[in-house]
């Protein structure tokens, strides 16, 4: 009888359970659906940018380098068409909005691999979520994501849809939308792309940076390839054809950005994005006021060193050095000017920071742990530590030298017999609290010479120098002082 009892109440309580739990995730869906509910979703094209910057001052910046490329479906051939719906959503012109097939493939494909990686996400709900949504990746983000994408599926034409779709979706090195993507990789128009350079920007646009035929050739090469399969697969291109296209090399016409775009602008969207979760072409057509660090005093006397010729030497080919300077002012850690010149999208690269990271990651940390001055003697001689034997520039050595010429001359052997002597480990702790950021490659004591395995923004190695005149505290610098809206109520400060 007990036993009975025993039974009934268990079963009883995994009832009232799962009651409890289904009625919390349907309330908590409602609450989610309610927030957006209304939230007009109809697409009014062409996409005008509202939103100003405004320098130091409070001048409007009139030269903000942002291209309102909008691009109509009339003037994208079929085959760039063909390429990104093969290979993004092949199904887009049969499902409503969402592809529960996929949903349900994607499912099992991830219970079974354990992660989460496989996503569903049609074209619709990919253009709901960079025009409509934030990048929070939750649940709640997934459910107002699939609700907008049905309503915008009843409301707009497949066709307005794909055209807003291709106008948004980011191709890596700060091309955003199919017009910009067209000019910055090939040089061309949309309606000019041929059917190779169109799967090369279909195969991108999954992960900018890892398939950019700019950072990785072999890996767009790879992803161009699939697309073409893709292609062949549906019938949009012949057996014959696929063959013939997956044998060609990457061809690039790429054109320098710097003299296309704001870098400072650009710089400050990618805060913008930082700050607000929400996509670039959102807070362009926002209506914000965004006030800024700016100098434009000083910002032009930049453009102009960095833009002359006469600073610069050509190699055999007849190409330059990329560029790039920040000037940071000390008192309000605002950022007053940015240049650079390349055919790269400079904003967040990372290079490597050769001894311009000696300082931050050795001599810093060697004047706390060491107790060592300036005029501290150490030797400069030809070392080796299990293999690794670092040299100076031109194989000169100064035998017993103070850490001030060490410093001037850069020389590599202080630097990396400091480092041993604290423990890299120690520098990188140090180094990591000045807004350094390490791989887990980076183990070797090639370090302190700036050898790191990813690299440094030119950034981030510039606000490590910020402790050197803040009383040993770390800040971020910033572009962004103030948002506000066009009723001048603050968003941000």
């Amino acid at each position: 009888m007990k036993f009975k009892i025993i039974i009934k109440t268990t079963v009883l309580i995994i009832l009232i359970m799962l009651i409890i739990t289904l009625s919390s995730f349907f309330i908590y869906i409602n609450h989610s659906i309610n927030e957006i509910k209304y939230l007009d979703v109809t697409l009014n094209q062409p996409i005008t940018y509202n939103t100003r910057f405004y320098d130091r001052n409070g001048d409007i910046i009139e030269n903000t380098g942002i291209s309102n490329s909008y691009v109509s479906i009339k003037d994208i051939n079929k085959n760039t068409i063909d390429a990104f719906i093969s290979i993004e959503d092949k199904d887009f012109y049969k499902h409503n909005g969402l592809n529960f097939k996929r949903i349900i493939k994607a499912i099992f494909t991830n219970i079974k691999s354990g992660s989460f990686k496989e996503g569903a996400s049609t074209i619709t709900q990919q253009l709901v979520k960079n025009k409509f949504l934030n990048k929070d990746k939750t649940i709640k983000r997934k459910i107002q994501e699939a609700y907008l994408s049905k309503k915008l599926e009843k409301c707009e034409s497949k066709n307005k849809i794909l055209e807003a779709y291709l106008n948004t979706i980011y191709f890596g090195n700060g091309a955003y939308g199919i017009a910009e993507a067209s000019k910055t990789y090939f040089n061309k128009n949309v309606n000019e792309l041929n059917l190779n350079e169109s799967c090369i920007l279909a195969g991108i646009i999954n992960a900018p940076q890892k398939y950019s035929p700019i950072e990785n050739i072999e890996k767009s090469k790879t992803r161009r390839n699939l697309v073409l399969k893709q292609m062949y697969k549906d019938g949009k291109i012949d057996e014959q054809t696929y063959k013939f296209e997956i044998k060609k090399d990457i061809v690039l016409n790429l054109v320098e950005l710097s003299k296309s775009k704001n870098l400072y602008i650009e710089y400050c969207i990618d805060e913008l994005q930082d700050i607000m979760k929400i996509d670039r072409s959102q807070i362009l057509s926002g209506d914000y006021d965004i006030y800024t660090y700016l100098d434009k005093d000083i910002q032009n006397k930049l453009n102009d060193i960095i833009y002359n010729d006469k600073y610069y030497d050509k190699n055999a080919y007849g190409n330059i050095a990329d560029s790039q300077s920040i000037i940071i002012d000390n008192q309000t850690h605002g950022i007053s000017a940015i240049a650079g010149r390349s055919n790269y999208n400079l904003v967040n690269i990372k290079r490597q920071p050769g001894s311009l990271i000696k300082p931050i990651l050795v001599y810093t940390p060697a004047i706390e742990k060491l107790g060592i001055s300036p005029k501290t003697q150490i030797q400069d001689n030809e070392i080796n530590y299990n293999g690794y034997t670092p040299k100076n520039v031109g194989n000169k050595y100064y035998g017993y030298v103070s850490i001030q010429d060490a410093v001037a001359k850069s020389l590599n052997i202080p630097a990396v017999k400091l480092c041993k002597e604290i423990g890299l480990e120690n520098c990188k702790n140090y180094a990591s609290k000045c807004g350094i950021e390490f791989s887990k490659y980076d183990t070797g004591y090639a370090l302190a010479l700036g050898g790191m395995h990813n690299g440094t923004t030119l950034k981030e190695i510039s606000d490590s120098y910020s402790v050197l005149n803040n009383n040993g505290n770390y800040i971020n610098s910033k572009f962004i002082k103030t948002i506000k809206l066009k009723n001048q109520l603050t968003l941000y400060s």
